[in-house]
C-alpha cells in the first residue's frame, strides 16, 4: 500500500510496476503559506508563526521567514501547518 502522502503521477493500470516515476510525495506546505514554526530542546518548546519560503512535502528542509523578526530559517515540515527548526 501507498503511504497517504504519495500520489501516483498518472493513471495506474493493474499489474503496473510502482517506480520512483510513477509516485511523487504530496507537497503539504505552499510557498506564501502561513506555518507554526517549533523549536524543541528538551523541555523547552517554542512555536511562533512563519511564512513558507519553499514548497514542502513531509521531511522536506525549507526555508521559513519568522513574521515577527523576518529572519529566515530553514526548518523541517512535519504536516500540512508545521515546520520544525532542527
Amino acid at each position: 500500500a501507498l503511504e497517504s502522502d504519495l500520489s501516483a503521477t498518472r493513471d495506474l493500470e493493474p499489474g503496473d510496476t510502482l517506480t520512483d516515476a510513477l509516485v511523487e510525495r504530496e507537497v503539504l506546505i505552499r510557498r506564501g503559506q502561513t506555518v507554526r514554526m517549533v523549536l524543541a530542546r528538551g523541555a523547552m518548546h517554542i512555536a511562533t508563526r512563519g511564512k513558507a519560503r519553499d514548497n514542502g512535502a513531509r521531511g522536506d528542509l525549507i526555508e521559513v521567514e519568522n513574521l515577527t523578526s523576518r529572519k529566515r530559517v530553514r526548518a523541517i515540515v512535519v504536516d500540512s501547518q508545521t515546520v520544525a527548526i532542527p
